[in-house]
């Protein structure tokens, strides 16, 4: 699976900061989330999140997510944003609605800005 064991001195956080720093920005989600869900919804809300967003340290920038599966995770903002047009889509009817799919689509975009 390629996975590599590293023994570390027992009781040294600084060479185990990789661990640390999950724990503490676990330990900062849950205070935020606290109150106002239950816990196991804290969790999933919190692992979702965690596993979708992207990290420039991780392998080749990609979240743990898309790292895993090798494709990005939909979330519920990809399901908010109007999607493109398909392919497939404009060659069932031999392209003639092409043009019109391509301005309904460029209708729902219109002041619609992609930041990441």
């Amino acid at each position: 699976m390629g996975t590599q064991l590293i023994h570390t001195p027992v009781y040294h956080p600084q060479s185990n900061g990789q661990v640390e720093r999950f724990v503490d920005t676990f330990k900062r989600a849950l205070q935020k989330l606290q109150g106002e869900v239950t816990v196991p919804d804290m969790l999933n809300t919190f692992l979702r999140t965690y596993r979708s967003t992207f990290n420039a340290s991780g392998p080749e920038g990609k979240s743990p997510a898309e790292a895993f599966l090798g494709r990005r995770s939909r979330t519920l903002l990809d399901l908010m944003l109007p999607s493109k047009p398909n392919a497939n889509m404009c060659s069932r009817d031999g392209g003639k609605n092409t043009a019109t799919v391509h301005k309904i689509n460029a209708s729902l975009n219109q002041g619609i800005q992609y930041t990441l």
